[in-house]
């Protein structure tokens, strides 16, 4: 982990000195442009799950809901911005929030999304990238990857003590530069995806 989080602060650099690229997008290209709008769709919808888990008694769930929520929208901005710099136009379409039931299976809904996304579609973007030469590209897509590691953890745990999740429980913090998910009082004194700061973690109501 440490020696991926390391090159996150050279990302920026690394896609300005990335191959040029023609007007026909390219595969890696495509990959960032779906992986923008699911997380978008995804950010909409982690909002309709928090508040119908507040609706129902849910404050713990609706809280992880609402962090998961940011979390995808910090990573839907990263990979609009990597696919700007590589030369590639960003479309945003309206998020698509899909369904919305009680609490219990909108965790398991997420749950499985997000589960798809660590086992498939991150992986494949990676090693696309790393066909066309996109190292950049590649680093960014194994970022996510290790953020969506982490929030699996959470959903997994979630799921598993629905009747814990009907009290606050301990707040979540997010960090800005990743979208890394922190649970605890307070954020970690250095984020274990990206290596920033706390400095870099909002706290998420």
């Amino acid at each position: 982990m440490r020696k991926i989080a390391i090159a996150v602060g050279t990302w920026g650099l690394l896609l300005l000195g990335g191959r040029a690229l023609g007007a026909e997008p390219s595969p890696t290209q495509a990959n960032l442009q779906a992986a923008h709008q699911r997380d978008l769709d995804a950010h909409a919808r982690y909002q309709a799950f928090a508040l119908a888990a507040d609706r129902e008694g849910y404050p713990g769930a609706a809280a992880l809901f609402r962090a998961a929520a940011r979390s995808e929208q910090i990573r839907a901005e990263q990979h609009a911005a990597a696919l700007r710099r590589l030369g590639g136009s960003v479309t945003t379409a309206a998020a698509v929030v899909g369904t919305v039931r009680d609490t219990p299976f909108n965790l398991r809904a997420m749950l499985s999304h997000e589960s798809a996304e660590r086992f498939g579609s991150y992986p494949r973007a990676v090693r696309q990238a790393r066909r066309e030469g996109l190292a950049e590209a590649a680093l960014g897509f194994t970022l996510a990857h290790a953020v969506e590691r982490e929030l699996v953890a959470l959903y997994q745990d979630a799921v598993g003590r629905l009747d814990a999740l009907r009290t606050p429980g301990e707040p979540f913090h997010v960090c800005r530069t990743c979208g890394h998910v922190a649970r605890g009082a307070r954020p970690p004194e250095t984020c274990p995806v990206s290596l920033s700061p706390a400095e870099a973690f909002e706290r998420v109501p």
